[in-house]
């Protein structure tokens, strides 16, 4: 039996992903951020970015298993506080991010 060619890599999992199995990082953010779920997410089924005036400035559905981790670009995006709604099967989970 012979090996050859093998590459490792890690990833470090912060702290409140571990404790969560979810989070945005970073916050406070510029021009983007990354949603992280620790393990695979078959039950969210939308994600919308809403600015403090109340409207949907973006917006994701999925119809099967959505992407573990995505990075949002926000360059676009003015300055200020933002929501972002997450959409399961079942419940939701909403979080403040603010953009400097």
């Amino acid at each position: 039996l012979y090996v050859d060619d093998v590459n490792l890599f890690t990833k470090t999992i912060p702290p409140a992903l571990k404790a969560a199995e979810f989070g945005v990082f970073p916050n406070p953010f510029a021009n983007s951020f990354t949603i992280w779920h620790l393990r695979p997410v078959p039950g969210l089924r939308s994600a919308r970015l809403v600015n403090a005036a109340g409207q949907v400035v973006q917006q994701w559905n999925w119809n099967g298993t959505a992407p573990q981790t995505w990075q949002v670009n926000t360059a676009a995006l003015a300055k200020g506080m933002y929501i972002l709604q997450l959409q399961y099967d079942g419940f939701k989970r909403t979080t403040k991010l603010l953009k400097r």
